[in-house]
């Protein structure tokens, strides 16, 4: 049960990874790569821009870490197990939520004409 929950929650990260590539490819798509070049983006925007192939190591690390979280917990007694579950699980959902809100408001700031410059 403990692998299955584990893996539940790196098929969540997965899933939020997509999710945030999905939010930012509009603004790419239209500022970067059919836009004006000479046009600056906000620097939230650009440094999303920039690295967001990068985020997609983020699943991957999630999987290493999963696989370390269960050969620590297998040992444990099962209220431990459930204690440290429930933490693994409340984690991978705060920072999708984090990193989708993030990206959503990368992709947004370019549409509201907010200058990179301050």
């Amino acid at each position: 049960m403990p692998l299955l929950i584990l893996t539940f929650n790196v098929i969540l990260m997965v899933f939020f990874c997509c999710a945030c590539q999905l939010v930012v490819t509009p603004a790419y798509n239209q500022f970067v790569q059919y836009g004006n070049t000479g046009d600056s983006l906000p620097f939230l925007t650009q440094f999303i821009v920039d690295s967001r192939y990068f985020f997609l190591l983020i699943p991957i690390l999630w999987v290493g870490l999963s696989f370390k979280i269960h050969n620590i917990i297998k040992k444990k007694d099962i209220e431990k197990q459930t204690q440290i579950l429930l933490f693994c699980s409340l984690v991978t959902i705060s920072i999708g939520l984090v990193m989708v809100s993030l990206f959503a408001l990368s992709g947004i700031l370019p549409y509201l004409m907010i200058s990179a410059a301050v």
